[in-house]
């Protein structure tokens, strides 16, 4: 028998997996359906896992938009209410997450009105390490140090963090 002749040795087994025949149709619907269960293992086990969220980034956005709507309020009112504001934020932030608040207010290059706080369950906690240097505070939490340069006028500042399976989380304006 020459390769090319359309007889065939009957003695051997001449699969054919074009999809025209039966045969070949057969192996085709196997293929894909074994590649369906494999990948429906493979979305399953992805899905399964529980990934926690940070929500330090999106709370910095929050907190931009809403503070400078109750600074812009304070400075058409004559009057600021940032101690309400602040600890209404840190209960909506939730547990897990800490919030540090700077607020000044400056004039004419003095600094008055400092404060630098937090809060833990509506009480609010002035344990946070900071100082003052030349219109600079520079605040320690958690073994680092962020620095905020104070502006002339209202000065509000905060710091976001969150701890996620032994890794820090930092978000700030």
């Amino acid at each position: 028998m020459k390769i090319g002749d359309k007889e065939k040795n009957p003695r051997f087994f001449y699969p054919s997996f074009s999809p025209k025949t039966r045969q070949g149709q057969f192996y085709m619907l196997a293929a894909v359906i074994l590649i369906g269960i494999v990948l429906s293992f493979i979305a399953t086990a992805n899905y399964s896992r529980k990934a926690e969220t940070t929500k330090v980034y999106d709370l910095k956005k929050e907190l931009e938009t809403e503070s400078a709507r109750e600074l812009d309020r304070g400075a058409l009112s004559g009057t600021y209410n940032l101690d309400e504001f602040t600890q209404n934020f840190s209960s909506h932030a939730g547990s897990g997450v800490d919030i540090i608040y700077i607020t000044a207010d400056v004039s004419s290059g003095i600094v008055s009105n400092l404060q630098v706080y937090r809060y833990e369950y509506d009480v609010k906690l002035t344990d946070v390490v900071f100082s003052k240097n030349a219109g600079v505070v520079n605040v320690n939490w958690g073994g680092s140090n962020y620095y905020y340069k104070l502006r002339e006028g209202k000065n509000f500042y905060f710091l976001v963090s969150q701890y996620i399976g032994g890794e820090k989380y930092v978000a700030r304006n």
